[in-house]
C-alpha cells in the first residue's frame, strides 16, 4: 500500500513541477518522431520515423504541467505560505449585545420596547485591559 501512495505522491509531484512526461497521440493513436535526415532522403510515414538504440520508434512527447496540482502540493507542503488563511487575529471594538428574553407575538414585542424606552438599561463596556 505504501508503494502505491508512493507512485501516486511522485505522479503528484511530476505534474505539478512539469516532470510528467506524457506521450502524444491523435485520435487514439500514438504519434512518432519523424528523422529529418530520411525525410531529407524522400522517406514518408511509418519508413521516416526516428528509431531508438533498438530499432522502435521513438513517439512525441510532452512535459505537461497541472497547474491545480502545483497548487494542490503547495498547500499541502507549504502551508504557511501558499496553505488557506484560517487564523484570523482581528481586534473588535464595539457591536451589539443583545439581552432579554425573547418575544413569542409582535404584541410582546412592542411592550418590551416600550419598556426598554421607559428604563433603558445601564451597560458599562470595559477593554481587555480593564479601561471604560
Amino acid at each position: 500500500m505504501d508503494d502505491a501512495l508512493d507512485r501516486t505522491e511522485k505522479m503528484a509531484y511530476d505534474l505539478a513541477n512539469g516532470s510528467y512526461v506524457k506521450v502524444l497521440t491523435h485520435h487514439g493513436r500514438v504519434i512518432y518522431k519523424q528523422d529529418p535526415e530520411l525525410l531529407a532522403l524522400g522517406f514518408e510515414g511509418h519508413e521516416a520515423y526516428l528509431r531508438d538504440e533498438f530499432g522502435d520508434p521513438v513517439p512525441e512527447t510532452v512535459n505537461e504541467v497541472d497547474p491545480d496540482m502545483t497548487r494542490f502540493v503547495l498547500k499541502a507542503r507549504r502551508r504557511d505560505k501558499w496553505g488557506d488563511r484560517t487564523d484570523v487575529d482581528v481586534t473588535v471594538r464595539g457591536g451589539v449585545l443583545v439581552v432579554g428574553a425573547v418575544a413569542k407575538t409582535s404584541a410582546e414585542l412592542t411592550q418590551m420596547a416600550a419598556e426598554a424606552v421607559e428604563h433603558p438599561a445601564e451597560v458599562e463596556f470595559r477593554d481587555d485591559d480593564g479601561e471604560v
